[in-house]
């Protein structure tokens, strides 16, 4: 009998856990065409942690270990940070990085 009730247990979290990416699905085909990308990133962020309660302790320490404070900034306004700092977008210098350390 405690095997049953074991199995039906772990297929209970499965299923929880299956609707809970079915909100979170929802949730980001909702129109935000008001929120801005900053907005939104943060929004997805802040749902990420309130459904996964274990995982905040470890993606604070993660974002603390790598230096990142503060909110997220945006793609529109790092590429400008990047064109700033004399990257130029067309060498895709960054891409050919990333791919080249991949690769090793």
């Amino acid at each position: 009998m405690t095997t049953t009730i074991e199995k039906l247990l772990v297929k209970t979290e499965r299923i929880e856990q299956e609707l809970a990416e079915v909100k979170q699905a929802l949730e980001e085909l909702r129109p935000t065409a008001s929120l801005t990308p900053e907005e939104r990133a943060a929004a997805r962020l802040g749902r990420v942690r309130s459904k996964n309660e274990k995982l905040t302790p470890l993606i604070d320490e993660v974002f603390k270990k790598m230096g990142i404070t503060g909110k997220p900034i945006g793609a529109e306004k790092l590429q400008k940070m990047f064109v700033a700092e004399g990257i130029k977008p067309e060498e895709n210098l960054f891409s050919r990085g990333i791919i080249k350390m991949r690769e090793e």
